[in-house]
């Protein structure tokens, strides 16, 4: 039976799912581990990805752990084959032979790098065909649904991963190539954040009886607990934290580890940590100076055609995990409002509308393009890998029948 795969490999997480699901069937950690040792062989099986490669980079020096995809490039051809096999033999269980691939790749990669990526996975996994979608162009159609009208495909991407944050302008479903803007900053560094602040308490001095590898799992526990669970932007961190100050029960909040009978503390963690996004100065690593996300969005919009600029501020769409906290498009509008305010002598500060589409925007995006009736053109068909190869690398062809019909 022919399945159409949804594949969106991010630098922290992959989501992968059949097309046409609500949500991924799976997603997990971007890992690959591998045996290091001479007498192992990783030809016979002796792999694992996901939770499990995270598993072994914790607690077994005898296998090598490496990221399938680093900064929004995939690292290693090799890896990523294993880990698309894998990952549809464990998790989706179905045969790769009988798939049609849809993957989500940065907009910026090369047609060589997209060509070599479909070889390897052609010659390696044998699928019936192989599809190619930017993913800024899956945010965006992810935003406008699958009925969405040629002039909705015209917008900005603030896409914040676990290691990076790009910020990707469209007009009429073209990228704009000078105005993409990247910085290493996402997730993981706000969760280093918010274990500093929990060491310098001594938060985790109860733990201290504890095994190293039960020690290790607590804190990331408890990290992502309070990440997901309590952390929120403020307006303004000093009014919130005079604010906090007056109530000492507002300001700290108690929360319980049941698996381990532990009870911690969270204070003003809950908004500082999110806050290096938008002040990366306050942070005591590298981060610290990477450029504050609404510089960034204007300096990428600055940088489009000036004709399409109103509609780019008008239509941003937030696109991953660490753009979920609460109130985060209420300080992203207010930040770009002063900036927009401040050069402008017209009211376009007013026009400037945030849509946020969740951490799954880019694979639900993908998976409404793979649903589409007319999308005849895959980029690399199995029945003709041998003969001819047709590399649909750019969105123009790789969504060619669907712009026919919008009048494109």
């Amino acid at each position: 039976m022919e399945r159409r795969v949804a594949i969106d490999l991010g630098s922290g997480l992959a989501k992968i799912g059949f097309a046409g699901n609500p949500t991924p069937d799976c997603i997990i950690p971007s890992l690959v581990a591998t045996p290091v040792r001479e007498h192992r062989s990783a030809s016979g099986g002796d792999y694992y990805i996901g939770k499990y490669a995270m598993k072994l980079r914790l607690f077994d020096a005898g296998y090598s752990v490496r990221p399938v995809v680093r900064d929004g490039r995939v690292e290693s051809l090799s890896d990523l084959v294993l880990f698309v096999d894998a990952c549809c033999k464990e998790y989706l269980k179905v045969d790769p032979m009988d798939c049609h691939f849809f993957f989500a790749l940065p907009a910026m990669s090369s047609p060589i790098d997209r060509a070599q990526f479909m070889r390897s996975l052609m010659v390696s996994l044998s699928p019936l065909s192989i599809s190619i979608v930017d993913q800024s162009v899956a945010a965006l159609f992810a935003s406008a649904g699958p009925d969405c009208s040629p002039g909705r495909l015209t917008g900005t991407i603030v896409d914040i991963g676990e290691n990076l944050t790009k910020i990707m302008c469209l007009v009429d479903g073209y990228l704009v190539c000078s105005s993409v803007k990247e910085e290493a900053i996402g997730g993981a560094q706000i969760s280093e954040m918010i274990q500093r602040h929990l060491e310098a308490r001594e938060e985790f001095k109860p733990l201290s009886s504890l095994r190293r590898r039960d020690r290790e799992k607590a804190i990331a526990s408890a990290v992502q607990k309070i990440k997901h669970g309590s952390c929120y932007l403020a307006a303004s961190p000093v009014d919130e934290a005079l604010r906090l100050d007056e109530d000492p029960k507002l300001a700290k909040r108690k929360l319980r580890s049941e698996a381990y009978g532990w009870e911690y503390s969270v204070c003003y963690e809950r908004f500082i940590a999110p806050e290096i996004l938008f002040e990366p100065a306050i942070s005591c690593g590298p981060e610290r100076d990477a450029t504050p996300l609404p510089v960034l969005v204007d300096d990428a919009i600055q940088a489009a055609p000036i004709d399409y600029r109103a509609k780019l501020y008008s239509n941003i769409v937030l696109s991953g995990g660490s753009t979920m906290f609460t109130n985060f498009d209420r300080r992203l509008k207010l930040e770009l409002k002063m900036l927009t305010s401040a050069r402008h002598k017209t009211n376009i500060a007013s026009s400037i509308g945030i849509k946020s589409t969740g951490q799954n925007a880019v694979w639900l995006g993908t998976s409404l393009i793979a649903q589409q009736a007319d999308f005849d053109k895959p980029a690399m068909m199995r029945i003709k890998h041998d003969e001819f190869v047709k590399f649909g690398v750019r969105y123009e062809q790789t969504l060619s029948s669907m712009q026919e019909n919008m009048g494109l």
